[in-house]
């Protein structure tokens, strides 16, 4: 029933039906939010008294957990004093090893810089130079090179020697240095060569080393 008393019953039923029906639905909801917050009050009273139940065992699983971290904590600080004991009595045992070991390095030491003084050393030999006719023999020309640019193999020129023309002296005549490769230079800026009457373009290059430079 969602009237309120026999004086509001006749009053909605003297309403257009739409109204009447508008009325009670708006009246229907507003119980069943009642009764709604009214199990939410009793859903939350029940699970306070449920708390104050578990209360006294939440504490007591509380202490017992407290009292086994400190046992715990107590074994660990024992361990590590009896630990720390038996260190300290190993570092007084092996003092006496420990100063004989480093006295027998120093005397060592000392014996080998003595032996190093009173050693000689002997000359160091002069490295062979290579003459002028060697050098012909190992010298590689530009048209070999030229030829051999593309070759999966041109690596192994390196070592080899070349002659590098470097200008003009006073006399006007040409002079050049002989000049290790040590390197090979790719995607070198582009320049031209003319071998046995073909101009070819290549952009590979020589690492040079000349003298000591």
């Amino acid at each position: 029933e969602f009237f309120k008393d026999e004086q509001d019953r006749n009053r909605l039923m003297d309403l257009p039906e739409f109204q009447r029906e508008a009325i009670i639905m708006e009246r229907r909801e507003t119980r069943e939010k009642e009764h709604e917050r009214f199990k939410a009050r009793q859903r939350l009273k029940k699970g306070e008294q449920q708390a104050d139940k578990d209360q006294p065992k939440r504490q007591s699983d509380q202490a017992r957990r407290a009292a086994e971290a400190k046992e715990r904590r107590q074994r660990e600080l024992e361990a590590e004093k009896e630990s720390s004991s038996e260190s300290e009595q190993e570092d007084y045992h092996s003092r006496p090893r420990e100063k004989e070991r480093r006295d027998r390095d120093e005397k060592d030491r000392y014996q080998d810089r003595h032996d190093s003084q009173d050693s000689r050393r002997e000359p160091e030999e002069a490295p062979a130079q290579l003459t002028l006719d060697e050098l012909e023999d190992m010298r590689l020309d530009r048209d070999k090179l030229v030829t051999w640019v593309n070759e999966p193999w041109i690596e192994k020129v390196v070592g080899g020697f070349v002659r590098l023309g470097i200008g003009k002296n006073s006399l006007g005549d040409s002079v050049y240095r002989v000049c290790q490769i040590i390197g090979i230079k790719e995607n070198w800026k582009e320049y031209t060569v003319t071998v046995n009457g073909k101009t070819k373009k290549l952009n590979t290059g020589l690492h040079l080393r000349c003298g000591g430079a």
